[in-house]
C-alpha cells in the first residue's frame, strides 16, 4: 500500500542528494578541481556523433523539466521522470566516452551497469565523477565512507543517512547499487506508484523542494558529464550542436535554456 509518507521520503532523499552535491561544489575553489580532467583521445566519428546525440536528448529533457517547473506544473511525477531522462541520456554520453557500446535494443540498465562496473570499480575512472557520485552500496556496504565526501557535520548527520536510505530502497540483487540505480528506481516508482497518492500532494515547501532538487541535480550532474566529454572529444563539435539546439528551442518552442547556456559559457573559459 503506497502512503504519502513514501512520497515525503523520496522528496527528502532527492533534497539530501541535491544539498550534498551543492555543498561540495560550493566549498571547492574551482568545481572542476573535484574531478580529474582526462586527456583528449582518439574517438571515432560515429561514436562522437552518438555522444553528441545523447547530450542533445539530455538537453531536451532538461528543458522539458525546467518548463514544467517554471510553469508551476502541478503534475509532479513528470518532473522527476524528466529529471531521470535528462540524467540518463547524459550518463549514456559519458559512458560512451569510455568504450560503452549499447545493445541494439535500448536497455536502461546497461549504461548504469557500465558506470557501476567500469567507473566505480576502476581506480582512475572513478575520479572523473563528482565525489558524491562515487558513493554506492557494494555488497550491502556504503563505499567510500561519507566522510571521504564531505566534512560538513550537519550534512553527515542529517543528509548522508537519507542518501544511504535512498540507495537501500533499490531492491536489486546486485553487487553495486549507485545513485543512478536510485534515479532509475525513482522513475519507475513515480511512473507506476505515484499517481495513487500524488494527486493529494500538498504543502508549498514540499513542492518547492522537489522543484529545486530536480533542477539542481540535473544541472550539476550534466555539468560533470559534459565537462568530461568536452575534455575527451573537444569543445567545438559539442558547442556547434548546442548552438543549433538553442536556436531551435528558442525559435520553435519559445523556451530559453538558460541553465545550459550558462554551463557552456563556463566551459568556454576552461577550454
Amino acid at each position: 500500500m503506497v502512503a504519502f509518507s513514501d512520497v515525503l521520503k523520496h522528496e527528502e532523499g532527492l533534497d539530501s542528494i541535491s544539498t550534498i552535491l551543492s555543498d561540495t561544489c560550493r566549498r571547492a575553489d574551482n568545481i572542476f578541481s573535484l574531478i580529474k580532467k582526462p586527456e583528449k583521445r582518439q574517438i571515432d566519428n560515429i561514436t562522437i556523433e552518438k555522444i553528441i546525440d545523447n547530450f542533445e536528448n539530455s538537453w531536451y529533457h532538461e528543458c522539458a523539466m525546467l518548463e514544467s517547473i517554471k510553469s508551476s506544473n502541478v503534475f509532479f511525477a513528470w518532473k522527476i521522470i524528466k529529471m531521470y531522462y535528462s540524467i540518463y541520456c547524459s550518463l549514456s554520453a559519458f559512458v560512451r566516452c569510455f568504450g560503452f557500446s549499447p545493445p541494439p535494443k535500448p536497455q536502461h540498465y546497461k549504461p548504469i551497469k557500465f558506470f557501476n562496473t567500469q567507473i566505480l570499480e576502476h581506480g582512475v575512472r572513478i575520479r572523473y565523477v563528482w565525489p558524491l557520485l562515487r558513493i554506492h552500496l557494494r555488497n550491502d556496504k556504503i563505499v567510500p565512507d561519507f566522510k571521504a565526501i564531505t566534512s560538513w557535520d550537519y550534512g553527515l548527520k542529517e543528509h548522508c543517512p537519507k542518501i544511504e536510505s535512498a540507495l537501500r530502497d533499490v531492491k536489486e540483487n546486485r553487487k553495486i547499487i549507485s545513485l543512478f540505480d536510485y534515479f532509475k528506481y525513482l522513475r519507475e516508482w513515480y511512473t507506476y506508484q505515484y499517481p495513487k497518492v500524488m494527486k493529494t500532494l500538498y504543502g508549498e515547501s514540499v513542492k518547492s523542494r522537489i522543484d529545486s532538487s530536480c533542477e539542481n541535480i540535473v544541472n550539476i550532474l550534466n555539468t560533470n558529464f559534459e565537462y568530461i566529454a568536452i575534455s575527451m572529444i573537444g569543445f567545438e563539435e559539442i558547442k556547434k550542436r548546442l548552438d543549433y539546439f538553442v536556436g531551435s528551442v528558442e525559435t520553435h518552442l519559445n523556451f530559453k535554456p538558460e541553465n545550459i547556456k550558462i554551463r557552456f559559457e563556463i566551459y568556454s573559459k576552461n577550454f
